[in-house]
C-alpha cells in the first residue's frame, strides 16, 4: 500500500520538475517565443487600461477628417473624424476580451468532455466522438452567423458562439492526451489504492495533460481574435462607436482604403500582430513543454 502511494507521488513530482525546468529555460531556448509572450501580456494589459490611456474618446468626431499619420495623430484619423490610435487602444478590450472569454469557455467544456471520454471510453467516448465529428463537418462561419442571428450579439453570446466553434479541436486534444496517460503506472497505482475516478482525473490525469491543453488554448486565442474580427466586419459582434473592435474599424473605412491607406493598414496590422504573437507563443510553449521537442533547438 505504501509503495503504491510513493509511486503516485514520485510520478507527480517528476512531471512537476520537468515543467518547472521547461519554464526556466523557455526564454533562453526560444527568444522569439518569449518576445511574443511579452507582446501577448502587453495586449492583455492594454485590454484592461486601453480606454483610460487613449488620448481621445473613441467616438470623438471633432478632429480633421482622414488625416494621415503624424506626431499628433500617430495612426491618422478615419472618415468620421475619429482618432484611430485611440480606437485601436479602446478596441483591444473587445478583441482580446472576447478571445479570452471564448477560449475559457471552450477549454472548460473541452476538459470536461475530453477527460471523461478519454478516461472512461466505451459508449460515452463513442457519443462524444460522434458529436465532435458532426461539429467538424458543419461550416464554422455558417454556424456563427446562424447563432448570432438568433441571439443578440453580446459579450456572452459571442464568446459562447466562438467557444462552441473551438470546442471540437480542444476535445480531441484533451481526449488523445488522456488516452496516452490513463494506462501509466502511477494512474493504475492510484486506482489500486482506492482513489475515485474523479480524484484520479483531477489529481493525476489533469496535471499530466496540462502542457498540450495550455498550448492549444494559447493558439486558439489567436484564432478567436481573427474570427471575432471577421464577425465584427460583418456587423455581428459587440462593436459600437464608443467601444469599437478592430474588425469593425475595417468595415467602417472600407470605401476609403485606396485614398487613405492607413485606414486599412492600422486595424489590419493590429489583428495580424495579435494573431501572430499568440501563435508564436503557442508554438514556443509546445516546444518547451513537449519533452520530444525540448532538445531539438
Amino acid at each position: 500500500m505504501a509503495s503504491a502511494i510513493e509511486q503516485v507521488d514520485l510520478g507527480l513530482r517528476r512531471e512537476s520538475s520537468h515543467s518547472l525546468t521547461a519554464i526556466r529555460e523557455f526564454g533562453k531556448r526560444n527568444p522569439i517565443g518569449a518576445g511574443a509572450g511579452l507582446f501577448c501580456v502587453a495586449l492583455v494589459i492594454l485590454a484592461a487600461i486601453g480606454p483610460y490611456v487613449a488620448p481621445y474618446p473613441a467616438d470623438l468626431t471633432a478632429l480633421p477628417r482622414l488625416h494621415s499619420p503624424s506626431l499628433e495623430y500617430p495612426f491618422g484619423t478615419d472618415n468620421l473624424f475619429r482618432d484611430m490610435f485611440s480606437r485601436i487602444l479602446v478596441g483591444t478590450r473587445n478583441s482580446i476580451g472576447i478571445a479570452f472569454g471564448s477560449v475559457a469557455f471552450a477549454t472548460s467544456l473541452g476538459l470536461l468532455f475530453g477527460l471523461t471520454s478519454g478516461y472512461f471510453g466505451g459508449w460515452w467516448d463513442m457519443v462524444v466522438g460522434r458529436i465532435v465529428d458532426v461539429s467538424l463537418a458543419f461550416p464554422n462561419l455558417v454556424f456563427l452567423i446562424f447563432f448570432l442571428t438568433i441571439f443578440e450579439p453580446t459579450y456572452l453570446s459571442v464568446s459562447i458562439a466562438l467557444g462552441i466553434n473551438m470546442l471540437p479541436a480542444i476535445i480531441r486534444v484533451v481526449r488523445g492526451s488522456t488516452i496516452g496517460v490513463r494506462h501509466q503506472q502511477y494512474i493504475e497505482a492510484a486506482s489500486v489504492v482506492g482513489a475515485s475516478a474523479v480524484r484520479i482525473m483531477v489529481r493525476h490525469v489533469l496535471p499530466n495533460i496540462a502542457a498540450p491543453v495550455i498550448v492549444i488554448a494559447s493558439i486558439q486565442i489567436g484564432y478567436a481574435i481573427l474570427v471575432e474580427a471577421a464577425l465584427s466586419f460583418l456587423g455581428l459582434s459587440v462593436s459600437t462607436a464608443q467601444n469599437p473592435s478592430w474588425g469593425r474599424m475595417l468595415q467602417d473605412t472600407r470605401q476609403y482604403w485606396q485614398s487613405a491607406w492607413w485606414t486599412a493598414i492600422v486595424p489590419g496590422l493590429a489583428i495580424s500582430s495579435a494573431v501572430l504573437a499568440f501563435n508564436l507563443f503557442g508554438d514556443a510553449l509546445r516546444d518547451a513543454l513537449d519533452p520530444r521537442l525540448r532538445g531539438s533547438r
